[in-house]
């Protein structure tokens, strides 16, 4: 959903801009199928020890 608003919001730049985020896109996907399960789950976790704490203040 997020990457359509960028492509959405890249067109109405200009249609270089468009490709361009499009390309980093496909990009992205590419490296995210490398990455292995457990690594994934290893990020999040990480992720999550970062945030949670920030969130609990901010939500406080």
């Amino acid at each position: 959903m997020f990457e359509k608003d960028l492509v959405t919001l890249s067109k109405r730049v200009n249609k270089k801009t468009m490709n361009g985020v499009k390309r980093k896109i496909a990009e992205r996907h590419q490296r995210m199928r490398k990455i292995s399960d457990k690594d994934m789950d290893d990020m999040v976790d990480m992720v999550a020890q970062i945030f949670d704490p920030v969130l609990k203040k901010i939500g406080s």
